[in-house]
C-alpha cells in the first residue's frame, strides 16, 4: 500500500559534518577531497571548524544551522551573519535521520525532498574534485535517507558537463535509493550551488541523459541557484539573466525547432523548488 502524503517540504536541505567529504570521496581521488581542520581568525574569538578546499578555509554560517546571534557579535560574516564554530551545532536533524523524522512529526510534515547543503559554498575550480564531491554527497545522502525512504526523499547530484559520466551516476543514484537528480536552473548561470554545464539544454548531446532519467524514473529537481559555473556568453544564453535572479520568467530559452524533451521522455517529472516558473522552460522546451 502506497504512503499517503498531505504535506511535503520540497525545498529541504541537510548539513553533513565537515569530515563527510573525505570519508565518502572516491578512493582514487582522495587527495583532492575537502578536509576538516581547525583554524583561528584575526579579531575573532576562539577556534573554528573549517573545510579546506583548494587552499581556502570555509566556515559554516550560523543561520544555516538554525543559530542566531545578536548584532555586533564577534564572528559576523558578510551582512552581519554570524559564523558557527562547528558544523555540528544546531538541531541534529540536519545530519541525523532519526532526529529529522522527529522534527517532521513536530512540524506535521509527511516527507522532505532533500537537496544539497546551502552553505558553505563549495565550488572547486577543478572538475574532477567537483565530481568527487558529488559522488561523496550522494553516498552520504543515500545512507541518511535509507533510515526511512518514504519520508526522507533524497535528490542526488550528477556531473552534467560530462553526459556519459552523468548517465552512469544517475544509474548509481537510482541503485542507492535516491529519487531524483538536481539540475542547474540555467546551464550558463554562475550560482552559489553550481553544477557546471557546457551547453544549453536544447543541445542534442543531452538526449542520452533525458532518456536515462526517463527510463530510471528519476525526477529532475530545479532548485533556486542550482546553476552552472560556465560563462553564459560562451554558450549563448545572452545577458538577460541578471545577478540575483536565478530563473527569470521573462528570459525565454534559445530558439528550438525540434520536439520538446517532455515529448521524447514522457515519464520525466521536473520539480521546481525555490525558483520562478521561467526556469522550467529550459527543461520542458529542451530537446
Amino acid at each position: 500500500m502506497s504512503k499517503k502524503y498531505n504535506i511535503v517540504n520540497v525545498g529541504s536541505h541537510v548539513n553533513p559534518p565537515a569530515d563527510m567529504w573525505a570519508k565518502y570521496f572516491p578512493k582514487e581521488l582522495r587527495d583532492k577531497a575537502p578536509v576538516k581542520a581547525i583554524r583561528t581568525f584575526p579579531g575573532e574569538e576562539g577556534e573554528y571548524e573549517v573545510i579546506l578546499l583548494e587552499g581556502e578555509a570555509h566556515r559554516q554560517l550560523g543561520p544555516q544551522l538554525g543559530l542566531t546571534a545578536p548584532p555586533g557579535t564577534i564572528g559576523h560574516a558578510v551582512g552581519g551573519v554570524p559564523y558557527a564554530h562547528t558544523f555540528t551545532e544546531g538541531d541534529p536533524g540536519q545530519r541525523e535521520p532519526a532526529a529529522r523524522i522527529k522534527a517532521q512529526d513536530i512540524d506535521n510534515i509527511d516527507a522532505d525532498v532533500i537537496v544539497h547543503p546551502g552553505w558553505p559554498v563549495l565550488k572547486p575550480k577543478d572538475r574532477e574534485t567537483r565530481w568527487g564531491m558529488m559522488y561523496a554527497f550522494n553516498n552520504w545522502l543515500a545512507e541518511f535517507c535509507s533510515y526511512d525512504p518514504s519520508r526522507l526523499i533524497g535528490i542526488g547530484e550528477i556531473p552534467v558537463w560530462d553526459i556519459p559520466l552523468a548517465v552512469e551516476e544517475a544509474k548509481r543514484v537510482a541503485k542507492l535509493g535516491l529519487k531524483g537528480v538536481l539540475m542547474p536552473a540555467i546551464p550558463g548561470y554562475e550560482g552559489a550551488w553550481s553544477c557546471p554545464a557546457d551547453g544549453p539544454y536544447y543541445d542534442p548531446k543531452y538526449r542520452p541523459l533525458w532518456a536515462a532519467l526517463n527510463d530510471l524514473g528519476l525526477i529532475i529537481v530545479i532548485h533556486a541557484d542550482a546553476a552552472a559555473a560556465t560563462s553564459m556568453a560562451r554558450i549563448g544564453l545572452g545577458s538577460g539573466v541578471r545577478s540575483g535572479r536565478t530563473c527569470p520568467a521573462t528570459q525565454p530559452p534559445p530558439n528550438n525547432s525540434s520536439a520538446p524533451v517532455i515529448t521524447r521522455a514522457p515519464k520525466l517529472k521536473p520539480i521546481r523548488s525555490s525558483g520562478t516558473p521561467g526556469c522550467m522552460r529550459l527543461i520542458s522546451q529542451a530537446t
